[in-house]
């Protein structure tokens, strides 16, 4: 966003420190936009080491609560399908809740960002009645 630039925040290590009151200022309305790049930024580690000028280290792809598309292959679970984070595990694995059952030891590269939530199906009855 180049309003947040305008407001004075040019650099990874200003945008640390961005809160969602300035995001507000800056014409980012969705608290869950807000949200997302926050964390961004605070997960973003610079490295004197790196010849780009930075790059994420040891964080993870995915936070507790974000909305995953599964892309791999599981038996009991079809592609497509989307959850939501539980738990991260260690060494890029992830716990994940589909519907109403939670899945462990899903690999990362298996995951995908999902901006729509998970639909709800309509149960039985609701189905009765709307037709």
């Amino acid at each position: 966003y180049k309003s947040i630039a305008k407001l004075g925040y040019d650099s990874i290590e200003k945008c640390k420190r961005l809160t969602h009151a300035q995001l507000r200022e800056a014409g980012v309305t969705l608290f869950a936009q807000r949200d997302k790049i926050i964390k961004a930024f605070q997960d973003y580690e610079l490295s004197s080491d790196s010849s780009r000028g930075g790059r994420r280290r040891g964080r993870s792809k995915f936070h507790v609560g974000d909305y995953v598309m599964f892309r791999g292959y599981d038996p009991q679970l079809q592609s497509g399908t989307i959850g939501t984070v539980d738990k991260i595990q260690a060494n890029g694995l992830y716990s994940v809740v589909f519907g109403k059952y939670l899945f462990t030891d899903i690999e990362e590269r298996d995951l995908v960002i999902s901006y729509d939530p998970p639909k709800k199906k309509k149960g039985f009855f609701r189905r009765l009645l709307t037709g």
